[in-house]
């Protein structure tokens, strides 16, 4: 592995860990409940396993989104065609997640200096940044699980 996107590996096998804590514990109540427009679980685990699906892909690896069914590529929870259950999200992040450290570990120097070629709010251009980015934004959503778990009357998320 490039010595650059050790960190970036480091935080995705974090948010392994965070996702599977996230929904510990959770009841299909809670699984679906929606306060007010904010967004429920089952639709953050969905977009986070299509994002993903995306980060592998992005990085240089093959892979096909199982959750793509109820998304379609929806950016948002009104343009969902439903919801998985919590086993199917759940067997599909641990079935993506492997192949994502595989394919991290395989990148080259070469290819993490290759322009992005996407607008990415990253510190520059290159796929390493872009990375940088897509480590963050799967952050930025289990904090959102997090909240919308306490919100859902269950306890804060346990890091294991």
């Amino acid at each position: 592995m490039d010595y650059r996107l050790a960190a970036i590996a480091a935080m995705f096998a974090n948010t392994d860990q965070a996702f599977r804590g996230a929904l510990e514990g959770v009841t299909s109540s809670a699984w679906l409940h929606r306060a007010g427009d904010l967004n429920h679980l089952a639709f953050l685990a969905t977009h986070l396993v299509a994002a993903r699906h995306f980060t592998l892909q992005f990085a240089g690896g093959t892979s096909t989104d199982p959750l793509e069914v109820y998304h379609g590529g929806a950016r948002d929870i009104e343009g969902m065609n439903g919801f998985p259950s919590l086993g199917e999200a759940l067997a599909a992040w641990d079935n993506v997640a492997p192949i994502l450290h595989e394919t991290l570990a395989a990148a080259t120097r070469e290819f993490l200096d290759e322009d992005s070629g996407l607008p990415f709010p990253a510190p520059g251009p290159t796929r390493l940044d872009a990375l940088i980015f897509l480590a963050q934004h799967e952050a930025y959503h289990l904090g959102q699980m997090g909240l919308l778990r306490r919100i859902s009357g269950l306890p804060a998320t346990e890091w294991r």
